[in-house]
């Protein structure tokens, strides 16, 4: 359900992320908040044994790392958008 309601206003109105209005930096910095958060977790709160040592579980990991990566840096990118901090 959460990532149905983060997914909505991606899907219906992904302009909310780059105009800047208060209620769009926000959003933003708390969808990078959420995937850094779940990033974070994927290190240090899974054990690494559930991956480690399993080829397929290994490339399943390291490929969701790198998605949770990309979308923190993404809602970042455009938090940073939103306070004038890039153009």
């Amino acid at each position: 359900m959460v990532l149905v309601m983060m997914g909505l206003p991606c899907l219906i109105q992904p302009g909310i992320f780059v105009l800047p209005t208060a209620a769009g930096a926000w959003l933003s910095w708390s969808f990078a908040a959420f995937w850094l958060i779940r990033l974070y977790s994927q290190f240090f709160v899974y054990r690494a044994d559930l991956w480690r040592g399993k080829r397929m579980e290994t490339v399943v990991h390291w490929w969701f790392s790198f998605l949770w990566t990309a979308l923190a840096g993404l809602f970042a990118t455009c938090g940073a958008v939103q306070l004038g901090w890039l153009a």
